[in-house]
């Protein structure tokens, strides 16, 4: 026998076992199919229980799609084009009477990508897109602005930047918008509560400079300040003028604290309409910051003001 299985085996042919063998082996094979067809039921069960993270590029505080926390909501962004108190970047002639050119757009707050990228705003943007156009009225009767599809993102600072590409010049008497890219930038806040703590975190230091400011007037008032000053003894009007010093250098000390103070909480001066934004999953509040545009340089681009800007929920 074992030379003809050995023969049969160099033919190329299959040499069967023993009848219970291949029985075994049946069994063992439909066990296994068995098994393999009941894991792959578990894995597809488990992956439907698990919730799914919602996932996109656009960087924002909720994680969770639910009750369309990501769906596109409708804001009102108005331009108020002039010149900023301060700022020496806009040319001098420009808009040099005090004129001011002020036209709203509603737009298209999207969770979708941003059509284009830009890197003044940063990786990651969503798109923004103008619902309607602008207009406003000047010396030649009611003027419109077009305006293009931009972007949206929120750092992790809490800072809205966004932009939209103005398509068409406007003018009203010596302010003008030239066609190019507008940036917005905001400051944003999660809460009315986030925003009163942050004026509850001012308030000392706004109390403190008023103080310092109150002791420095009570010295110099001319009724019933310090006498030391009215220079009838040399010495001690000297040390009068020490004392005034002191109290000069206490009053701007307190000035800077709450500067600094102001530039990091981004307290808007009155309290913001809060509205639904995509990716938060409450209600937020946007206080403006700037509005500007990009100029080109020896130094690559600098920014320029262009005015100030308003938002609000379209309800």
């Amino acid at each position: 026998r074992a030379s003809a299985k050995t023969a049969a085996s160099s033919r190329g042919q299959e040499v069967p076992g023993p009848p219970r063998a291949r029985c075994s082996s049946q069994r063992c094979g439909k066990m296994r199919l068995v098994g393999i067809v009941a894991l792959l039921h578990s894995c597809a069960a488990l992956h439907g229980a698990i919730p799914r993270r919602a996932r996109h590029r656009c960087d924002a505080s909720a994680t969770d799609d639910a009750g369309g926390v990501w769906d596109a909501r409708s804001w009102r962004l108005t331009f108020d084009v002039g010149r900023t108190e301060g700022d020496e970047s806009m040319p001098e002639d420009w808009a040099a009477s005090g004129a001011r050119m002020a036209f709203s757009v509603d737009v298209e707050v999207s969770s979708d990508d941003a059509s284009s990228k830009d890197s003044e705003v940063g990786r990651g943007a969503c798109a923004l897109r103008p619902l309607t156009e602008g207009e406003f009225v000047s010396g030649e009767g009611v003027q419109r602005v077009r305006v293009a599809e931009g972007g949206w993102r929120i750092d992790h600072n809490d800072i809205l930047r966004c932009w939209l590409d103005v398509e068409s010049a406007a003018a009203r008497n010596d302010v003008t918008l030239a066609p190019g890219r507008c940036y917005f930038e905001a400051a944003v806040w999660r809460s009315p509560a986030d925003l009163a703590a942050g004026r509850q975190k001012l308030a000392p230091l706004v109390a403190d400079t008023r103080k310092a400011q109150d002791e420095l007037e009570r010295a110099l008032d001319h009724n019933e300040g310090d006498r030391r000053l009215d220079g009838s003894d040399l010495i001690e009007t000297a040390k009068a003028y020490g004392d005034v010093a002191g109290l000069v250098g206490k009053r701007d000390g307190a000035l800077r604290r709450q500067r600094e103070a102001e530039l990091d909480l981004r307290l808007p001066a009155t309290d913001p309409p809060f509205g639904r934004w995509p990716g938060a999953g409450e209600p937020v509040g946007l206080a403006p910051t700037r509005l500007y545009g990009l100029k080109e340089s020896l130094f690559g681009d600098e920014h320029l003001a262009l005015g100030t800007w308003r938002i609000k929920p379209v309800t």
